[in-house]
């Protein structure tokens, strides 16, 4: 890996999560490299930045080029849950404003490119085994043979394949799937700058407006309850047409879809320990909130900024890495809890199997957090 060495912190991991950390972790003057997977085809899901994101966009460095983006504002929610009636909450009240719709692609690229110019190495490489060495890491890649490092960044998502590496055990929610497709707009009006979230007897299901006249349409739903077999795009479409209103936005627009329909895993889970000596995990790999939380990208921003608070101070049981713990666990016992109360509030079909199976768990205990990862519930209010 030619110019890397030596590398102070490895990052596994080129999402948002791992491109903020590496340029604050280059910004305090580290030598850092980020394992990148080659770019995935077509778009990604996850589209929305909730408001609370513009001061971790401030102090990365990025506000002014994310403004010039093009990314679509986000005014509020209509949500269509408990009875059934639609009901709008707006952003009108948050301190920082409205929020965002994105492109996704773009608004990685831009965290991508603000690291690279601060000195962040981009290696399209991936590991496949970690193994300590002193009080530093040997990483073995597929690709490029071995390199050393002081620190490893866990940004590998939902997977957090380096803590799982590492022996960690992550707790995870109900096996769900979001099922989701990209639309272009056809002859009809341009949809309002509001998601949309649709209870129905499978799951629910929500859609936003993206740039470029496009519509992000997803249905979160088990995976027993809609097979492999059951997943094509002709399936997809007849299930929408049970979402009277998502439908009837889709129909209003003149939306078609891009390409088929495709699914991710889309259960929220923790770490309960994101980090021990010279590792730490980030984004998704240390928390991640069932979509309807539609605040993982704002906690992907904020554990990057703390994780590299942590990092600078090459102490994971300090003073901030024990403060990273606390505003984790404490986020997650939020989330659980508002969760829960919006699961329980849906219950028109609650012997159905997806309802039932939520409502048999009671909500979590929560309590208060930093503002930075509080989740905003998508249906709630």
């Amino acid at each position: 890996m030619p110019g890397c060495h030596p590398i102070d912190v490895l990052v596994l991991g080129g999402g948002p999560a791992g491109f903020a950390t590496a340029g604050c972790l280059v910004s305090r003057g580290a030598a850092v490299v980020v394992l990148a997977p080659e770019p995935r085809e077509g778009p990604a899901v996850g589209e929305c930045l909730a408001p609370s994101s513009r001061p971790l966009l401030q102090e990365a460095g990025v506000w002014d080029r994310f403004l010039e983006d093009g990314h679509r504002p986000w005014r509020g929610t209509v949500s269509v849950w408990g009875d059934g009636q639609p009901r709008f909450r707006g952003a009108i009240s948050d301190p920082h404003g409205h929020g965002w719709h994105l492109d996704r692609g773009r608004f990685e690229g831009t965290l991508r490119r603000a690291a690279e110019e601060k000195g962040t190495v981009v290696v399209r490489d991936a590991a496949t085994g970690v193994e300590r060495d002193g009080t530093g890491w040997r990483v073995e890649l597929r690709q490029k043979g071995r390199v050393s490092c002081r620190w490893l960044v866990d940004a590998t998502g939902r997977s957090s394949w380096l803590a799982r590496r590492l022996g960690q055990k992550r707790q995870r929610e109900e096996r769900q799937l979001a099922w989701f497709a990209f639309l272009a707009r056809g002859e009809g009006p341009e949809p309002e700058p509001v998601t949309l979230v649709e209870a129905v007897e499978d799951g629910w299901w929500y859609s936003a407006p993206l740039p470029a006249d496009r519509l992000v349409v997803s249905f979160t739903t088990d995976p027993d309850l809609h097979p492999p077999a059951q997943r094509r795009g002709s399936d997809w479409l007849a299930c929408l047409r049970a979402a009277a209103h998502t439908s009837a936005r889709v129909r209003s627009g003149g939306f078609r879809p891009i390409g088929p329909p495709r699914f991710v895993g889309a259960c929220g889970g923790r770490l309960p320990h994101p980090l021990g000596p010279g590792w730490i995990a980030v984004g998704d790999a240390a928390l991640s909130y069932d979509p309807l939380a539609g605040h993982g990208l704002t906690v992907a921003l904020a554990s990057a900024r703390d994780a590299g608070q942590v990092v600078a101070s090459d102490d994971h049981d300090g003073e901030a890495g024990r403060a990273y713990r606390d505003r984790l666990r404490l986020a997650h016992g939020l989330y659980a809890r508002e969760r829960g109360a919006v699961l329980m509030a849906e219950s028109r079909w609650s012997r159905a199997p997806f309802w039932s199976r939520r409502r048999s768990r009671p909500p979590a205990l929560g309590t208060a957090m930093t503002a930075r990862y509080r989740p905003t519930v998508a249906a709630a209010g």
